[in-house]
């Protein structure tokens, strides 16, 4: 379970791994709209979008493309006719 929580970042240099509270909570969509990373100026995580999404729309993360094993082993879900 927390394997599927975790986000990969940078912190003084050193890759590590963090929790971000509800930063998991987005829905999975490609192409990929957010960016996720470490901002060492505001000392924390941030999401940021890659694209323009409209006001009371739904901001996705990417999980990457992955086959349906790897998606429900790691973060829980299938995709329907996932190529």
């Amino acid at each position: 379970m927390v394997g599927s929580r975790m986000f990969g970042v940078l912190v003084d240099g050193v890759k590590t791994n963090i929790l971000a509270p509800f930063a998991d909570m987005l829905n999975h969509k490609l192409p990929k709209q957010t960016a996720w990373n470490y901002v060492q100026a505001e000392s924390g995580f941030a999401i940021e979008s890659l694209t323009e999404i409209p006001q009371g729309a739904e901001v996705f993360d990417s999980y990457g493309r992955k086959c349906n094993s790897r998606y429900l082993l790691n973060y829980g879900f299938v995709i329907p006719d996932n190529p």
